[in-house]
């Protein structure tokens, strides 16, 4: 029992790459000649295709079954409801009935893998692996997977890039069944150029490929661009792109699109919802840009509404339940609440859900008869996305969006009146009939009012300055487009940032690889580790940032570094006996001699000691030996053979600190690190170019096709069908242009002239004067500036300071531009 244990410690801490079989066994494909050179669907399929219970295929589906089949990889572009689940489910089928093999299903979001579950058929068994799973159940389905029992396996993509722990999953997947194909969902996040590029997307390929040695890939999604499905195309290395490609008409005709300028959005939405068009419909989304908006307009609706009859499928104990009305949908609720909004909406006990993006993404109910913005999303693939869910069934459904009204020489959100905030304060606050509760409200709601709504010339105290401050930032802050303007500025990262990044990724060393006699050799690359923690604290950008900038170096320089998996790169190691059965267990183990010594050179080991810390990659390197072995050769250490049987030793090993991974050689020249750097700055820095026009194509666009207020919306006029229509089309266009957007190269970004530069420049000096130990960058600056947030300024502390969203109507690049300045010259 105990040898058995030990061998499994052993395996489990064995290298991820080190296990992963390139030679595993691949499923053999369906006749080419039975399948992908035919035009019509053989016996077998069509049989398949009835116990799916269909009589037959939807548009695109039969062509991409058959390549599937077939073993070609495939790009199916469907619109949302089209069937792209068959796609994926009858090959699996036909797959597992011909032999023992399992499909891959990877699946962005762990939150739906359920719902997935359920969906499918009571033939087709299916189960997911995350790590929210308790031992228990995830034991069971391993076993299950191993005895066959299960078709369709579902993971998520971080899963498969998981660090190399005993819970990786491209470890375990080498005792399974081999895997039939591998089905990419929401395949657009690999894009480089997607509206949600996800890293962990771009690294899927390249594991499928070559470490579970999966050659046939079926990706799907329902958004995406030309551009974007060009790229999608050279990673999944469809050769083929005129078949291999399978795609239809976005935005089907059953959709009515309309679009509405209104200074009073919120009475805007009330009268669309009370609406003739509208009355009627019992599954509504609202997609909101913000939480707290969220959570608002759910309120507001819930008095607003409270007197229109719809019918709900709840019991009569909760027939007079206003939550039934409206609910707020977002991450910031705890994931029971999400899960019980959402089950409830599903089941139509709720006819309305009011959220951000969080919510939407694999959801399946097809009568939802109407998705509305109430702010504008930053591109058409989120836009076509979210519009896509209403009218799933083919009965017609309407979609509506709101537009900031444009006023003479700005676009300042209106100030709320008295009466709405009257109601939002009582929508968010349960019924009572206490008096002292309603006068708390009262009282909450005219504080809000004189904060939000006072006219600073007519409060005589001390606080004027601040209030005039503050009224001023409410009328001047931007529409949705200016909002979503400087968050995308604010993703931008500085070539300084990059520049420090690299210096942690190219060590120098002096390779004992390099050839005397070959001048020239190069380093083929050493493994080099650095924490995520202190990444993300130093730099200052998030965690996703940094795995981008990692994807775009092994993207574009291959040659000079290799993304590895994360990992944790400390390790831990204490001696219950003290000192002296530490050092006694060096004999055993060449890399704890090796930490000891370094530790002693550096005066941090002491005799005393009888826990030691060090980091196991730079050890593994000074050593010459891959990490994977080494940490199983220190977790060999937990164990000792005593009278022929394995026992546990006084000695525990852990490892910790999760840490970024590459592979990177260590002789670049100066020209070759200026050359990677310049590269990686322009990359960026496109990124954000095209983003802003993404931003401007779609600002344009919708206004182009609007109506000047709600009032001419509210019934589907010919008018209105004419603008759905023409504003189709033009999105259409859109999709189908091979350039980054059609009208992206046409847009020109609008630049904001700086007005009162010497003010700004004055905010900048105090700034950094009032926090003199802080090392401003310019991007920090502008950010705080904004009131944007970031690792080292969270807004939870720095909402505090008097400088936190001072210049919210300023232009970001120009604040930045500025700051850079001022703090040379303050140096």
């Amino acid at each position: 029992m105990r040898t058995n244990a030990l061998t499994f410690t052993r395996v489990l801490s064995t290298s991820l790459w080190g296990l992963a079989s390139a030679t595993r066994e691949r499923v053999r494909a369906f006749s080419a000649v039975a399948c992908g050179n035919r035009s019509d669907a053989p016996s077998e399929v069509l049989t398949a295709l009835a116990k799916f219970g269909h009589k037959q295929f939807r548009d695109g589906q039969e062509i991409s079954i058959m390549r599937t089949l077939s073993g070609l990889p495939t790009l199916v572009t469907l619109t949302t409801g089209s069937g792209k689940s068959l796609c994926y489910q009858l090959p699996a089928y036909l797959y597992a009935q011909r032999s023992k093999c399992i499909t891959l299903v990877i699946s962005p979001l762990v939150s739906l893998m359920d719902d997935q579950i359920s969906e499918m058929p009571d033939f087709l068994p299916a189960a997911c692996l995350h790590t929210n799973q308790s031992p228990m159940l995830h034991a069971s389905i391993l076993n299950d997977l191993k005895a066959g029992k299960i078709t369709i396996l579902l993971v998520s993509p971080e899963a498969l890039g998981a660090c190399d722990t005993s819970k990786s999953y491209v470890t375990i997947f080498r005792d399974l069944p081999p895997i039939a194909f591998a089905c990419i969902d929401e395949a657009h996040c690999i894009s480089q150029w997607s509206h949600n590029f996800r890293p962990s997307y771009l690294m899927l390929c390249k594991i499928l490929r070559e470490h579970l040695n999966v050659k046939n890939i079926l990706a799907l999604t329902a958004t995406a661009s030309k551009y974007t499905v060009s790229s999608i195309i050279d990673l999944l290395q469809i050769k083929d792109e005129k078949t291999g490609v399978i795609s239809d008409k976005p935005l089907p005709s059953n959709l009515n699109l309309t679009i509405s300028h209104d200074k009073k959005k919120e009475d805007a939405l009330i009268s669309l919802l009370q609406s003739e068009r509208f009355i009627q419909y019992n599954s509504i989304i609202i997609y909101c840009t913000r939480r707290e908006e969220c959570s608002r307009i759910a309120g507001l609706l819930r008095i607003c509404l409270k007197d229109q009859n719809f019918k709900l499928n709840h019991s009569k104990r909760n027939e007079k339940n206003k939550s039934a009305i409206a609910e707020a949908y977002h991450a910031g609720l705890s994931a029971y609440r999400r899960k019980s909004v959402y089950t409830a909406f599903m089941k139509s006990k709720i006819r309305i859900i009011v959220a951000t993006v969080a919510f939407g993404m694999g959801i399946n109910k097809p009568d939802i008869r109407s998705v509305i913005h109430y702010n504008m999303p930053s591109n058409f693939e989120s836009y076509v996305q979210e519009i896509g869910r209403a009218g799933r069934d083919g009965s017609p459904a309407h979609c509506h969006l709101f537009l900031n009204a444009q006023e003479a020489g700005s676009s300042a959100v209106p100030r709320p009146s008295s009466n709405s905030l009257m109601l939002q304060v009582h929508g968010l606050c349960p019924m009572t009939t206490c008096s002292k509760t309603s006068a708390n409200k009262t009282f909450v709601a005219k504080e809000f009012i004189a904060f939000k709504c006072v006219n600073p010339f007519d409060i005589n105290t001390g606080h004027s300055k601040s209030l005039r401050k503050i009224s001023k930032e409410f009328q001047n802050e931007n529409s949705d487009e200016c909002e979503l303007r400087r968050h995308i500025n604010a993703d931008g990262i500085d070539r300084r940032t990059i520049r420090r990044l690299l210096k942690k990724i190219f060590i120098p060393c002096n390779c004992k690889n390099l050839s005397k006699a070959d001048t020239k050799s190069r380093c083929q690359g050493h493994e080099v580790a650095f924490s995520v923690e202190d990444t993300v604290t130093s730099l200052d950008i998030k965690q996703e940032t940094v795995a981008t900038l990692l994807c775009y170096l092994e993207l574009y320089f291959q040659c000079f570094v290799k993304l590895l998996p994360t990992t944790y790169i400390n390790a831990r190691i204490h001696s219950y006996d003290g000192l002296k059965d530490l050092i006694s267990t060096v004999v055993y183990s060449p890399s704890l001699a090796m930490a000891i010594a370094l530790l002693t050179e550096k005066g941090i080991y002491q005799d005393s000691l009888s826990t030691i810390e060090f980091p196991v990659i730079h050890i593994s390197s000074l050593i010459g030996l891959d990490s994977g072995l080494l940490k199983n050769q220190l977790k060999r250490l937990e164990w000792k053979k005593v009278n022929g049987e394995w026992k546990r030793s006084t000695i525990s090993v852990n490892f910790d600190t999760l840490g970024f991974r590459v592979k990177a050689s260590g002789d670049l020249t100066a020209q070759e690190l200026d050359k990677i750097l310049d590269s990686l700055t322009q990359r960026s820095a496109l990124q954000v170019t095209h983003r802003l026009k993404q931003l401007e194509n779609i600002s344009s666009t919708l206004r182009k096709y609007s109506n000047s207020s709600i009032k001419d919306c509210l019934k589907l006029t010919c008018e209105n069908y004419e603008k759905s229509e023409k504003l189709k089309d033009a999105i259409r266009t859109y999709f189908e242009s091979d350039t980054l957007g059609v009208l992206c190269d046409s847009v020109q970004l609008t630049t904001n002239k700086l007005d009162e530069e010497e003010q700004v420049t004055n905010d900048i000096r105090n700034l950094i004067s009032s926090y003199k130990d802080i090392n401003f960058t310019g991007r920090s600056i502008a950010r705080i500036f904004h009131g944007i947030q970031s690792p080292n300024y969270p807004a939870l502390i720095w909402s505090r300071s008097r400088f936190w969203r001072i210049h919210i109507n300023k232009d970001f690049n120009i604040i930045s531009q500025l700051a850079t300045k001022e703090i040379l010259k303050m140096k």
